[in-house]
C-alpha cells in the first residue's frame, strides 16, 4: 500500500476532526531519495493535507514538526471541546 492509499484509508476511517500531516523523513540523504518534493507536495496539496520534509540529523524542519503538531493538538483540542 502506497502512501496515497494510506491516507486515504486513515481519512475513510477518522473522525472528520482528524488533522493529517504527511512528513518526508531524512530530507538530508538527497541521493536516496524516491520520491521528489513536488511529488510529495502535489499529493499532499490534491487530499488536502499538510506536506513537511525534515532531518532530524541536519535540523532541518525539526522545530516546525514540533510547533506544527502543537499547533494542530490545540485546532484538534478546540474542534472537540467548542462544536
Amino acid at each position: 500500500m502506497n502512501a496515497k492509499e494510506w491516507i486515504y484509508k486513515i481519512k475513510e476511517n477518522t473522525e472528520n476532526w482528524l488533522e493529517t500531516v504527511l512528513v518526508g523523513n531524512k530530507s538530508d540523504l538527497e541521493s536516496y531519495r524516491e520520491i521528489s518534493y513536488e511529488e510529495a507536495k502535489d499529493l499532499a496539496d490534491e487530499i488536502g493535507i499538510i506536506y513537511l520534509e525534515i532531518s532530524i540529523k541536519e535540523n532541518i524542519h525539526a522545530n516546525k514538526l514540533i510547533q506544527l503538531t502543537f499547533s494542530l493538538a490545540s485546532k484538534i483540542a478546540n474542534k472537540l471541546i467548542i462544536p
